[in-house]
């Protein structure tokens, strides 16, 4: 049990939530601390840490719909056990094993991936070609609360815009993987966010708590 925890209990009006959210905007040395390692991933959607402790780390994702034809995100692992909560909006997750069949799989590149949080980077290192076989498809909705293994591969795709609460283990002992189409470069850095950025985005949020009629 950790300090958020409660952030992702039955709580239909997000009470707690909103409390937490009111207090970093009065605070503008925590918006300039949550800058500097929020960001815009590539995958097509906004990441803001806003809280972090000895155990775990808090995170927002602000996702805007996929093209479903050219959808950006490879399915991945994350390396780490994790949770969330789906804020707003309609998701579908897609779980994936390694397969050495042929039939019905997406060919993939198989990397490495370390994502290095005070800069915000990631580093790739390929490993082998390898085949993907998707087993499942779990569609998740506005007060859902899910959990993913820190070995299980994935792909979330927003099918419409949406937010997302989620909270990660700091500690893994497991390599996180990406499964890609294509090269990847050995490493990119994500566009940091302002601290006016950060807050813009908050205030949103706060907003549709406030108004919002809860799912019951």
């Amino acid at each position: 049990m950790t300090q958020f925890d409660d952030l992702f209990e039955t709580d239909i009006h997000n009470i707690k939530l909103i409390q937490y959210i009111e207090n970093i905007l009065k605070n503008e040395d925590k918006l300039q601390e949550i800058a500097s390692r929020s960001f815009t991933h590539g995958a097509g959607f906004i990441k803001i840490i806003i809280g972090i402790d000895e155990i775990n780390m808090l995170r927002l994702h602000f996702w805007n719909k996929y093209d479903q034809i050219a959808d950006p995100q490879n399915p991945h692992s994350h390396g780490w056990n994790l949770k969330s909560k789906i804020l707003k909006g309609r998701f579908n997750n897609l779980i994936y094993v390694e397969s050495d069949t042929t039939d019905n799989v997406e060919c993939r590149n198989k990397y490495s991936n370390n994502l290095i949080i005070h800069n915000n980077s990631c580093n790739f290192k390929y490993i082998m070609p390898v085949n993907l076989l998707n087993t499942s498809i779990q569609t998740h909705t506005e007060g859902n609360v899910y959990s993913m293994s820190r070995t299980e591969i994935h792909k979330f795709v927003a099918l419409e815009k949406g937010i997302t609460l989620s909270l990660r283990e700091l500690a893994h002992d497991d390599m996180a993987f990406i499964y890609a189409k294509t090269t990847l470069p050995t490493s990119c850095v994500f566009p940091t966010l302002t601290a006016n950025e950060v807050a813009s985005h908050l205030s949103d949020l706060l907003h549709l708590l406030n108004t919002s009629t809860p799912n019951i």
